[in-house]
């Protein structure tokens, strides 16, 4: 059936002599020139709706929403904004005899490639006979010259078979879009095939939780959290986790609500355990009719409680009063970065220390060693320094981090420095916190960054170490102690604060160090691959920032 047209033609072509009317055959070329024309129109605008669906589904997949929809400036269809600031195309689809070669098919809820074959969604296979996800590899629809419609993706281009033993003709006009209907809350997307998408439009309402990322409760304990809202016309509580109590209370005057939230009791409910934890999830409708962006908190519930150490000022609850204005653990913070009367003085003795008295009970002291106690010696500092630029990273900005802000957009973390290695330098100077009051407990976790100190090391090197290879890495470790001063017998995965495939870690992310059990003192080294080290020992910057330090609290403390 296929290439006939290749073999004919130039036969014909060959009876051109005196005489022969051959304006018939030049039509027929000339048909054949302008369809394949108008086909590759069709392909470019159907690999442009391919990589704009890919992008579609996989906004559903990632609960964004739509934040603007314009018509094109051809009339022939629009424009569209996603809240993760990625725009798409989508033209005016024809139905019917013109349906497309290419759709989508659901099955268990994944969104997969499909072919559409009388109206039938027949799932597209890789090699292996696996189906191919929708936000997987990006097919690439192609013609070959006589107007049959083939497929790469990635491996080389197929025909698409008929399901009759033949291929797949193109047509013309095809879309993988039949109808976008812009609505009052949401953007409906019809397609061809019968499949048909929703996005929910933003709305300018506010709201906007006063919550971490994660949010612990005791059993049965009820926390009240603000919210700041602008514009709010409606709120709807969409998930919680199982037998937990979810209460919103919107001010009259629609700039500020209270979320109440309960955690249950951990017993059987009508024969079900309740969950420990979940997300719960609340849309929000503004008061100009549209759909605002989903708001969700992760929430916990055990059988303890949870103190946070912040190094926030507001957090603070200890007995000590401001004399300068500044709050408890901003007056902590030294000026100059390197160099400072707070963490160095006269650079033999400095009285520098930390209690979060009332709440955790953790404390830190810098560290005494070769008859000076100042930071180079190793100790935890209070910073709220930033500097984006890594490669101005030195000694001289030692307190500062990449990022714009503490964990959970705070405004204070902290630093810690030092470290011991095989060879016996600086001993017993690792950084550490203890309970002040003598007390053994579970420290939960901490969040962990790279200092733009460390970071410029490992990325760019220095005289004293090389930038991290390929293969390399840099690791935090965690000693626990109990009262007596004993190692405890618990331990915790190293936090892998760089690697040279993935460079420094530039964000904030948790540690667990649950995994220590019940200790009275942690102490943090750091250690990594053979290049960190030189002669000396230990040769890079041993600076790491920490923040939101979560303690568990029983009920018989």
């Amino acid at each position: 059936m296929k290439r006939i047209l290749t073999i004919i033609i130039p036969a014909l072509l060959a009876f051109t002599s005196c005489g022969y009317d051959d304006a018939d055959l030049w039509n027929a070329v000339d048909d054949l020139d302008d369809r394949l024309k108008t086909l590759e129109q069709t392909v470019s605008r159907m690999n442009t709706e391919v990589s704009s669906l890919q992008t579609l589904v996989d906004a559903i997949d990632s609960g964004y929403f739509i934040t603007d929809f314009t018509t094109l400036s051809s009339g022939k269809g629009y424009s569209i904004t996603l809240s993760n600031e990625e725009t798409i195309e989508i033209y005016h689809g024809t139905a019917g005899a013109d349906a497309p070669v290419l759709g989508t098919t659901e099955i268990d809820g994944v969104y997969y490639w499909a072919y559409i074959v009388d109206g039938e969604a027949v799932p597209l296979e890789d090699g292996d006979g696996n189906y191919l996800p929708v936000t997987g590899t990006t097919p690439v629809l192609s013609i070959d010259d006589e107007g049959y419609w083939m497929v790469d993706y990635g491996n080389g281009a197929e025909y698409i078979d008929d399901g009759n033993g033949g291929y797949i003709m193109a047509k013309g006009g095809e879309s993988m879009f039949d109808e976008v209907v812009d609505g009052y809350y949401y953007v409906t997307f019809y397609m061809a095939d019968g499949t048909v998408f929703r996005l929910p439009k933003m709305s300018t309402a506010e709201f906007t939780i006063e919550s971490r990322k994660r949010e612990h409760f005791k059993y049965e304990a009820t926390r009240t959290f603000n919210v700041v809202t602008k514009g709010v016309n409606d709120v709807v509580v969409v998930n919680t986790p199982l037998f937990w109590t979810v209460d919103i209370e919107l001010n009259p005057s629609g700039d500020f609500a209270t979320l109440n939230i309960t955690a249950p009791s951990q017993v059987f409910v009508s024969g079900n355990l309740a969950q420990a934890e979940g997300t719960i999830v609340i849309s929000v409708y503004g008061q100009d009719g549209n759909f605002n962006v989903r708001q969700t908190v992760y929430t916990d519930g055990m059988d303890y409680g949870l103190a946070l150490l912040t190094f926030e000022d507001d957090d603070y609850n200890g007995s000590w009063e401001s004399t300068d204005g500044r709050g408890y653990w901003t007056s902590l913070i030294d000026s100059p970065q390197y160099g400072g009367p707070l963490l160095y003085g006269d650079y033999s003795a400095v009285d520098y220390n930390w209690y979060d008295e009332g709440n955790t009970e953790l404390a830190s002291e810098l560290v005494t060693a070769w008859g000076s106690t100042v930071f180079w010696n190793g100790g935890i500092a209070v910073s709220n320094y930033h500097l984006a630029d890594i490669g101005k990273g030195d000694f001289d900005t030692q307190l500062s981090i990449v990022g714009e802000t503490g964990c959970d957009g705070s405004s204070n973390f902290s630093v810690g420095f030092g470290y011991s290695d095989s060879y016996g330098a600086f001993p017993g100077s690792l950084p550490g916190i203890y309970f002040r009051d003598g007390g053994e407990r579970v420290v939960e976790s901490i969040y962990v960054t790279s200092t733009t100190y460390f970071a410029n090391d490992v990325t760019n090197g220095s005289s004293f170490s090389p930038a991290l290879p390929s293969g390399g890495y840099v690791h935090l470790i965690a000693i626990g102690y109990d009262a007596s001063g004993n190692p405890v017998s618990g331990t915790v995965q190293p936090f892998e604060l760089a690697t040279g495939a993935g460079g420094p870690v530039l964000d904030w992310q948790e540690w667990d160090l649950s995994g220590l059990g019940k200790v009275n003192r942690i102490e943090f080294n750091m250690d990594g691959s053979a290049d960190g080290y030189n002669s000396y020992g230990w040769a890079r910057p041993a600076y790491f920032a920490f923040d939101n330090v979560a303690v568990r609290f029983y009920d018989d403390e």
